[in-house]
């Protein structure tokens, strides 16, 4: 059982041999005569031997209705300071003296699973924040991508409008070359990833690019791409880019 400190509840997170609508539905009030509750509080283990003969507490519904006898409340703790995470109950069907070995042998298994419970739960929320990272990284990718667009048209457009043939070509050649980072960022929001650029498509867009805007002729350039299907980081990709963008036009860095 599980803790819910805010709504003050046993939550039963796993069990063995409860019928349907037991696990992951029922939750326990941490009332005041509750054997579930007083181990939690006294940070102890709890055993009634005879539900019949108990007087101390009050037992659920549940319980009675699958015909339990016998119970052994053992608070499970996670490490470092603080209240108990959960129980580790074990019932039996017929009255039970637990003796000392039975609860040495609970406390052990509930000291291992108070660990591995802090585990799972810091790898949940690792994975939540890289999940929620992730998108917000994309997003960002998707914004940059729209960002360099619009440089690389404002650029284009200031290269037509130019009368200086070399101021054309400079400009041109600007625009080219941030057009190679925009196609980084496309190719990775494409992929849905954030780290690794598949390298073939990338390449394969970057020259099909180049190659349309100085074909004047159509059909005068035929590209052939032989590129390995491999992934390469963008910090790696974009200098490999820019670096094909200079081979391609032919012109010095």
């Amino acid at each position: 059982m599980e803790v819910e400190p805010e709504a003050q509840e046993l939550f039963v997170r796993a069990g063995v041999g409860w019928n349907d609508g037991i696990v992951g539905v029922v939750r326990l009030p941490m009332q005041e005569r509750s054997s579930e509750t007083c181990a939690i509080e006294v940070g102890e283990p709890v055993i009634t031997p005879d539900i019949a003969k108990e007087k101390r507490f009050v037992f659920p519904d549940f319980l009675i209705e699958h015909g339990v006898k016998a119970i052994v409340n053992v608070p499970i703790f996670t490490p470092g300071p603080g209240p108990a995470y959960g129980l580790l109950q074990v019932d039996n069907r017929e009255p039970r003296e637990f003796d000392e070995q039975d609860t040495e042998f609970l406390r052990t298994y509930a000291s291992i699973l108070g660990p591995v419970i802090d585990r799972l739960h810091k790898v949940h929320d690792l994975r939540a924040a890289l999940t929620k990272n992730e998108g917000l990284l994309k997003e960002l990718q998707h914004r940059i991508k729209n960002n360099i667009g619009v440089i690389t048209g404002i650029v284009w457009m200031r290269s037509r409008a130019t009368e200086s043939e070399e101021a054309r070509h400079e400009l041109q050649a600007v625009a080219e070359r941030i057009e190679t980072l925009r196609l980084v960022h496309e190719q990775l929001y494409a992929a849905g990833t954030v780290d690794r650029l598949p390298l073939r498509p990338y390449l394969t867009i970057l020259v099909e690019s180049l190659a349309s805007l100085y074909d004047t002729q159509s059909g005068a350039v035929r590209l052939n791409i032989d590129v390995d299907d491999v992934e390469l980081a963008p910090e790696v990709a974009a200098p490999l880019g820019l670096i094909l963008n200079e081979f391609t036009t032919n012109r010095g860095c």
